[in-house]
């Protein structure tokens, strides 16, 4: 008996050491970086996410591989946006183990400054419990495509927002949005009754 005591005190231990507190990666098109300090994960992600054929897609999927569970999640974004069907893996992964329907866990998206979101980098923002913009950041909004920036999918983009939780009402009013590939930019302000944002901040940094 305390032979499997110690086993199990000695691989707990050993699981706590190999916890992984520290990752940054920088790719062709996209930084990202995980800390874990405090309770607290951050994640921050600068540029864009693109498909493998393309980009080295190894960082981001390492990060969606070291997310701890049960711990609260800080997602800062600066981005255009990119393939949805890469982002989706470090998504699924945050959800999964920061799900706030099944514990206290809390995601939270940031917008920080002048900082951008687009594209498909709304259905990043849309993740989290509470969703925080920079006063003066910029949302951009576009036709769905089957690759950035070719081969409409008509209704696609509106339908994963829809998804995501934005006002289904809100999407109908402002079909403009969505009507060409090119980017539409709206200021938080701009934005009441889509039910994107939460919370306002004026902090230039996160």
């Amino acid at each position: 008996m305390k032979f499997l005591l110690l086993l199990l005190t000695f691989i707990t231990f050993a699981h706590a050491q190999e916890v992984e507190k520290d990752f940054r990666f920088s790719g062709k098109h996209y930084s990202i970086s995980y800390k874990l300090e405090d309770n607290l994960q951050t994640v921050r992600l600068h540029g864009e996410i693109l498909s493998g054929i393309v980009e080295d897609l190894s960082g981001f999927k390492h990060v969606a591989s070291i997310i701890q569970k049960d711990i609260p999640v800080k997602f800062v974004l600066y981005s255009g946006g990119g393939y949805l069907e890469a982002i989706k893996r470090l998504l699924n992964s945050m959800k999964r183990n920061c799900d706030s329907s099944q514990s206290d866990c809390k995601i939270t998206t940031i917008i920080p400054g002048y900082a951008y979101c687009a594209s498909a980098c709304l259905n990043m923002f849309m993740i989290g419990d509470e969703r925080i913009a920079g006063k003066y950041s910029r949302f951009g909004f576009h036709q769905g495509a089957m690759i950035p920036g070719a081969l409409k999918i008509p209704g696609f983009a509106q339908k994963t927002l829809r998804t995501s939780g934005v006002n289904a009402e809100w999407l109908k009013e402002h079909k403009e949005l969505f009507s060409s590939l090119e980017i539409s930019w709206m200021y938080p302000n701009q934005m009441d009754g889509s039910d994107m944002i939460t919370g306002m901040s004026e902090a230039y940094e996160y």
